[in-house]
């Protein structure tokens, strides 16, 4: 939970701060969704309309524990941007997947998640902590450009900072 509250939600509350968010149609929307052995939508997709709003409403996400229910959680994200109505308006939509570890259940269908997510439009970025992951199951749930999958592995969650510039620059 320390890492969780120390780590993880600085870097979500960091990288909000890279997007203009509002309620213009051309401004981002920014949503956090948690899960583990369930799914969690913890900050609602287009729920707020100031950079100020979102990044209060990351800082208060509760860390859950559980188990790593991979599969479930980008299925039930899938559903989140299908209902967003955005697509199709010119705004890039990308998911960025944090995770510490390998799915510990529901990982037969990762790549039909994500092609289930690209056909929506959305690019999945996927991000690595520690030495649990496992850098085939991170490129499966990674999109690719030009054959380079938008994934990234670091050793300890305090290096996640180091993603955000590249991640920006890649949205």
């Amino acid at each position: 939970e320390e890492v969780w509250n120390n780590t993880y939600l600085p870097f979500a509350q960091a990288l909000s701060w890279q997007f203009e968010i509002g309620t213009a149609s051309t401004s981002s929307q920014v949503g956090v969704a948690t899960f583990a052995s369930g799914y969690q939508q913890d900050v609602d997709l287009g729920g707020y309309t100031t950079n100020t709003e979102t990044s209060e409403a990351i800082l208060n996400t509760v860390y859950t524990g559980g188990l790593t229910n991979t599969e479930l959680g980008l299925g039930q994200v899938a559903d989140m941007f299908a209902s967003s109505g955005r697509q199709g308006q010119g705004i890039p939509s990308v998911l960025v997947v944090v995770t510490d570890g390998n799915p510990s259940s529901g990982s037969s269908d990762l790549g039909a998640n994500v092609a289930a997510l690209e056909s929506l439009g959305v690019t999945v970025m996927a991000i690595g902590v520690g030495d649990d992951v496992d850098p085939a199951v991170l490129r499966t749930m990674a999109s690719t450009k030009n054959g380079n999958p938008y994934m990234y592995l670091v050793d300890e969650a305090c290096g996640i900072d180091f993603v955000i510039d590249d991640l920006a620059s890649n949205m």
